[in-house]
């Protein structure tokens, strides 16, 4: 269901939830204006059936509870409440709503009988908790998905249909300019949202990943040869790293280390512009999230590219110096421009002659590594997808694609990914929200 229909049931039910506590009562106003609104909103938007099993359930499955405590332990106002909130949440955050409300009724119920001495049959005024039930339920926007690059900064919104999918909402991208933090504060504004949880991601430059097998050892044992490990491979002093842990299995655990000053300074960034940071992410993970029938994506990003390949139990990484700066300087330099002409001329005839040594290089550094990793992979690597606003260099993926005899294409999010964004807007704006959306979508995956 959209966020209206969810933000119109939620404000019904805390309505219903006040008067109920108040007086025992549950208005039959409160609930019919609140199914009626839930229900028109859903007709706008085609998801009428979805609203219709959503009051059959939720209404049945409190009906059915009324009529187990032969109409003593909650009211036909319940009742109808539930109903209205099924309209407004659909079937899957309906049942959660409820879930959350049993729980939280139920407890309450248990310390009336033992500390109150109260009996089963006793009513419970269960307005309230169906209320808090609706707010918890409804709270369906997704951490903000955070992409800090060196030149724009993207802010991705999503939040979870009635059937539990991510729908991408909007997008808001500011120049970085130095000041990540008020980048982000303008995108913030720019999206109208009151989430203030995100997702930052740290790129294959500033962190890596690594797998590492240890015989049977307790935590702390395994966080310090995890850490002595990490160290043997650092190109910078240990006490400069933040290290973490996560175990596979008895043997097996992934080790993520990442520059402690790139940590911090996203954290910094975010605080400044009021949010409150989940999680820093790892970017190939995010990509791969983002586009999931790709096999392998080639980041083409500013200062370097990345190439990631999906594999188990972590995505092998390689990345090369050469990315869109090594482009405009090398068209530049054979043409005699400045940065700002090159960079023009690059976006819109591609090399075409001017540097071409360039592009051909990274083709082939990248060719040569996707032979190395089709080698070595578990599974075979059947697509390629390309992101990043140095993918789009006319005549790109077609050289890369006739290197590797893979298709190779601009990475694309799901057709239904977004479900108030235009298909072709989305389409082509892919491989720059690809990161973002990923991003977003870390609490679906953790």
């Amino acid at each position: 269901m959209t966020a209206v229909a969810v933000t119109v049931s939620t404000a019904g039910a805390i309505l219903a939830g006040c008067v109920d506590a108040r007086t025992g009562r549950i208005p039959n106003v409160i609930s019919r204006a609140t199914a009626i609104a839930a229900i028109v909103l859903a007709a706008q938007t085609g998801e009428v059936t979805s609203a219709l099993w959503g009051t059959v359930l939720a209404g049945g499955a409190v009906f059915a509870l009324y009529a187990l405590t032969f109409r003593s332990g909650i009211g036909l106002g319940d009742v109808k409440l539930a109903a209205a909130i099924g309209a407004g949440l659909g079937a899957y955050t309906g049942a959660l709503a409820l879930g959350v409300a049993f729980v939280l009724g139920g407890s309450y119920g248990a310390w009336l009988m033992l500390m109150r001495g109260a009996r089963r049959t006793d009513a419970i005024r269960f307005g309230p908790f169906l209320a808090a039930g609706t707010v918890v339920a409804g709270a369906q926007t997704l951490p903000l998905g955070i992409d800090v690059g060196r030149l724009s900064t993207r802010v991705a919104l999503v939040e979870v249909d009635s059937a539990g999918r991510p729908r991408l909402v909007a997008v808001a991208s500011r120049p970085t300019e130095g000041d990540a933090g008020g980048a982000m504060a303008a995108a913030l504004g720019e999206l109208r949202t009151r989430e203030r949880r995100c997702v930052l991601a740290l790129g294959t430059d500033t962190a890596t990943l690594q797998t590492a097998t240890f015989p049977p050892l307790g935590r702390l044992e395994r966080e310090r040869a995890a850490r002595f490990e990490a160290a043997r491979r650092l190109p910078y002093p240990l006490a400069a790293a933040e290290i973490r842990v996560a175990s596979i299995d008895a043997a097996r655990c992934v080790i993520g280390v990442a520059r402690r000053e790139a940590v911090d300074s996203r954290v910094r960034a975010a605080r400044h512009a009021g949010l409150r940071p989940l999680a820093i992410d790892d970017a190939g993970l995010a990509l791969l999230r983002a586009f999931p029938t790709a096999d392998a994506i080639v980041d083409v990003g500013d200062a370097g590219t990345a190439l990631i390949v999906r594999d188990e139990p972590i995505p092998a990484v390689r990345r090369f110096s050469i990315g869109g700066t090594a482009f405009t300087a090398a068209v530049a330099e054979a043409l005699g421009l400045d940065a700002t002409l090159a960079e023009q001329r690059k976006r819109t005839l591609g090399m075409a002659g001017a540097g071409e040594h360039v592009c051909n290089s990274l083709v082939e550094h990248v060719a040569s590594a996707i032979v190395e990793a089709r080698a070595g992979a578990r599974s075979e690597i059947r697509a390629i997808a390309l992101v990043g606003n140095g993918s789009r260099l006319p005549g790109f993926a077609e050289a890369l694609e006739r290197a590797v005899a893979i298709p190779t294409r601009h990475g694309s999010l799901a057709s239904d990914a977004s479900w108030g964004l235009p298909p072709d807007v989305v389409r082509a704006a892919s491989p720059d929200w690809g990161l973002a959306f990923g991003l977003s979508l870390w609490t679906l995956a953790a």
